[in-house]
């Protein structure tokens, strides 16, 4: 079963620059989109580049209750700031 973003399907991906105080600049990206079955779901991806450690860093997460990953966005930014590599 194919969950990407289908914009024929209503998918839709915002993406703005996010800042992490261990990694420096990176990206939030939100995706919106319907499932085969009708129902909606969201994902959220926070990426960096880590050049010092020439790694590429990822955290995702997903939830089929949109609103309820909505409202969660602050406490999951603050977490993802959070991150950091000993």
């Amino acid at each position: 079963m194919l969950l990407e973003p289908d914009p024929a399907a209503g998918g839709h991906v915002d993406t703005a620059p996010f800042v992490s105080p261990h990694f420096g600049e990176g990206l939030r990206c939100v995706r919106r989109w319907t499932r085969p079955d009708g129902g909606p779901i969201t994902s959220v991806a926070y990426a960096w580049n880590d050049a010092a450690r020439d790694i590429d860093l990822v955290l995702k997460g997903h939830y089929d209750d949109p609103d309820l990953l909505e409202a969660s966005f602050d406490a999951i930014d603050d977490f993802a700031k959070s991150i950091w590599i000993a």
